[in-house]
């Protein structure tokens, strides 16, 4: 090979080398640089990272010559590091695991509470609250009565029987309404049956008086029992021609009807006798002797924390 004027040799081209040469550059030119860095490009030498970095300092690079013929070439191998984007993937996967590992730990660790709340609920579930509807009189006199009673859950005022949508306190005292004052008892069977609460009805007021419980007259003052199903009807019945027969002689003259629409009456007629015993002398006069008759007479059934 003829020397130039420098007295060296000149580079072989790439293509004047062997084959299996050439494959091994091509596959490796992308980890080339040269070995002068004088001979760099500007472009070159701007993108090659400076031999004082602190990256090159806390890296181990190995350089590997590889010479063909005279020509000497510098592949140079470096540590690997991820792209961005997988580095993104990476910690996508790991948040999943961490996030579904955190997940189970809490499943694990409410599954016992989980499972005693249904059972609580499937407890709740068994209690069937039934419900009673009466009429007697002045619903602030029956409220106070049945709330006294074990198994009651609940006691509302209201209105029923009538022909009049959500009718008034004013409205139904008229008399033209149709409707009945009525309380509402929401109990619990296993406790106080409904015959027993029939009998605190009937026992409680005067079932022989139309349309009149003392000095209240009007149809709104009627006795009345609106049953909710025929069983209640069933019952009701037999235990009003019971007492036909062998106490009130044929005199009763308590209506039973089916229960179509219940209004619940005004907020100042709920839970009335217990916030305004002292306040209304009606609740003394009328009120209070009906809840001592109650106490003589269903003693049994009489709630233990009922105020006296």
């Amino acid at each position: 090979m003829q020397a130039n004027r420098g007295g060296t040799r000149k580079r072989p081209a790439l293509d004047q080398l062997p084959e299996r040469i050439q494959s091994m550059v091509g596959s490796a030119r992308p980890f080339l640089t040269r070995s002068h860095p004088a001979k760099l490009s500007p472009r070159e030498r701007h993108r090659q990272p400076s031999v004082t970095s602190a990256r090159a300092q806390r890296t181990t690079r190995s350089v590997l010559q590889v010479k063909f013929g005279e020509q000497a070439m510098m592949i140079q191998s470096r540590p690997w590091y991820p792209s961005k984007s997988l580095q993104c993937w990476l910690c996508f996967i790991a948040a999943v695991l961490f996030q579904g590992i955190g997940l189970a730990s809490i499943v694990r660790g409410q599954g016992t509470t989980g499972q005693s709340a249904t059972e609580s609920k499937s407890k709740e579930g068994s209690k069937k609250l039934e419900k009673a509807t009466f009429g007697g009189g002045c619903f602030w006199c029956t409220e106070a009565v049945f709330q006294r009673v074990k198994g009651v859950q609940s006691v509302v005022s209201g209105y029923t029987g009538g022909t009049v949508d959500n009718p008034t306190y004013e409205q139904v005292c008229t008399g033209t309404t149709g409707h009945a004052e009525v309380i509402q008892i929401e109990f619990d069977p296993e406790i106080v049956p409904f015959s027993r609460l029939l009998e605190v009805h009937w026992k409680t007021h005067d079932p022989t008086t139309l349309n009149k419980q003392g000095y209240d007259e009007g149809t709104q003052y009627r006795s009345a029992i609106f049953y909710e199903n025929e069983d209640q009807k069933k019952v009701a019945e037999e235990y009003k021609a019971k007492l036909n027969k062998e106490v009130f002689d044929g005199k009763i003259v308590t209506e039973i009807s089916p229960l179509t629409k219940f209004y619940a009456a005004e907020k100042y007629h709920q839970n009335y006798f217990n916030l305004n015993a002292r306040k209304n002398p009606y609740c003394q006069a009328v009120i209070v002797p009906k809840l001592k008759k109650f106490d003589e007479v269903f003693n049994d059934i009489k709630k233990d924390d009922v105020k006296k």
